[in-house]
């Protein structure tokens, strides 16, 4: 995966931080050297947000806009 994320063959990376492991630190890693858009996208609210829906709408627009880059 690392290497299609190098050659610029992988749109975005999409990085739930609370499923973190030394593997997804080395792949957001080579994703942000790259120039690869990394859209963190977690289970559940972050502390402070009250809001499901406009959470999860700003995460679906986070998504749509790393996806949308030429």
């Amino acid at each position: 995966m690392a290497r299609l994320v190098e050659r610029g063959e992988v749109t975005a990376v999409v990085h739930n931080p609370q499923t973190e492991t030394e593997v997804t630190q080395q792949l957001v890693a080579t994703a942000e050297r790259s120039g690869t858009p990394v859209v963190e996208i977690s289970e559940t609210l972050p502390e402070g947000e009250s809001d499901y829906l406009r959470w999860l709408a700003a995460e679906i627009e986070e998504l749509k806009t790393a996806v949308a880059r030429p």
